[in-house]
């Protein structure tokens, strides 16, 4: 998975710019924790890597919440296979 071309990211900002609809998408924490792991890790490892930044969260959470977030992000046009 990748962000779509066109995007800008910031990372510290925790936001997505769509460039091409004048958009600002506003990322939670975990959200962020997300995306800046996309272009270069499995969702797999992403997973794991959660469950080391979330301890208290159950892994079951951690998977839905992450289903959820690529879910919608494909839906807004800002990730892609």
């Amino acid at each position: 998975m990748k962000l779509k071309d066109g995007l800008i990211y910031r990372e510290e900002d925790s936001v997505i710019f769509d460039t091409e609809k004048g958009k600002l998408i506003e990322l939670n924490e975990s959200a962020n924790e997300i995306i800046k792991r996309l272009n270069n890790k499995t969702k797999r490892q992403i997973i794991e890597e959660l469950k080391c930044l979330y301890p208290d969260s159950l892994e079951e959470e951690i998977e839905k919440f992450f289903e959820e977030f690529i879910s919608d992000a494909r839906k807004e046009g800002i990730i892609y296979e």
